[in-house]
C-alpha cells in the first residue's frame, strides 16, 4: 500500500509527541523500503558493489536524468545505506548490502 505525501504530513503533524515520534520512525522505514525497491530496480545496488561515480553510474545505467540520480543518491545517504568519499558512491548500510546480492533478485520488485 502507497502513501501520499500529504498523509504522511497529516500523521507528524499531530500534537501528541511520542505518537508524532513513533510515526516519524514508521516513516523513515517506509522511505527506507521505496529507497531500497527504487534502488534495486534500478541497478544502482548492485552498481555500488564497487565504488563507482555519479557520471560513471549514469552511464552504466542509462540514467539521462542527473539531477534525479544525484537526488536519489543523496536519499540513500541520509538513510545510511550509501556513502560518499570524494567523488565516489559505495554501499555502506546492511540493508543496501543485502539487496545489491544476485541471490535476493526480485525480492523488491
Amino acid at each position: 500500500m502507497r502513501y501520499s505525501v500529504d498523509l504522511a504530513g497529516t500523521l507528524v503533524r499531530t500534537p501528541h509527541k511520542l505518537a508524532q515520534g513513533l510515526l516519524a520512525r514508521d516513516l523513515m522505514t517506509w522511505v527506507r523500503v521505496e529507497f531500497l525497491g527504487a534502488a534495486t530496480g534500478l541497478g544502482l545496488l548492485e552498481a555500488l558493489r564497487e565504488p563507482r561515480t555519479e557520471a560513471a553510474l549514469a552511464r552504466d545505467l542509462g540514467i539521462t536524468n542527473i539531477e534525479l540520480l544525484g537526488s536519489l543518491l543523496s536519499l540513500g545517504e541520509s538513510l545510511g545505506e550509501l556513502e560518499r568519499a570524494d567523488e565516489s558512491w559505495t554501499l555502506c548500510g546492511r540493508r543496501a548490502k543485502a539487496f545489491s546480492d544476485p541471490a535476493v533478485e526480485g525480492l523488491a520488485a
